[in-house]
């Protein structure tokens, strides 16, 4: 039982690891995923398109050997969620407010049972 799993490791590996002609042929740079992480930022990627874009931008990084591209995309969002948590709205204040009040109860509480 165990040299079968073997097996089918090393060759399920193998089979993976393995790049097609198309593969090799293409530009990685033109992936669907890198053409929309600059367009709408990191955050218009959903969290199972997350490891194929850094996969694209790993073998993109490769073709032109530099990262100034992926750097820029990357501090565009990072800035973009900096304008963004400037804000408390939603459940971030409510969530603050309760545990303000909470914190703030509990205090009083034991001030006067002292």
């Amino acid at each position: 039982m165990k040299v079968i799993i073997v097996v089918v490791f090393i060759l399920s590996s193998i089979t993976n690891a393995q790049q097609t002609e198309n593969e090799r042929k293409e530009n990685p740079c033109k992936s669907t995923y890198i053409k929309k992480a600059r367009e709408g930022g990191l955050r218009s990627l959903s969290i199972f398109e997350m490891p194929v874009y850094y996969y694209d931008v790993r073998r993109c990084e490769d073709v032109i050997e530099s990262n100034k591209l992926f750097v820029d995309i990357e501090q565009e969002q990072i800035t973009a969620d900096f304008t963004q948590s400037k804000q408390m709205r939603s459940w971030t204040s409510t969530f603050a407010y309760c545990t303000i009040i909470t914190f703030t109860s509990l205090y009083v509480d034991l001030l006067i049972s002292k």
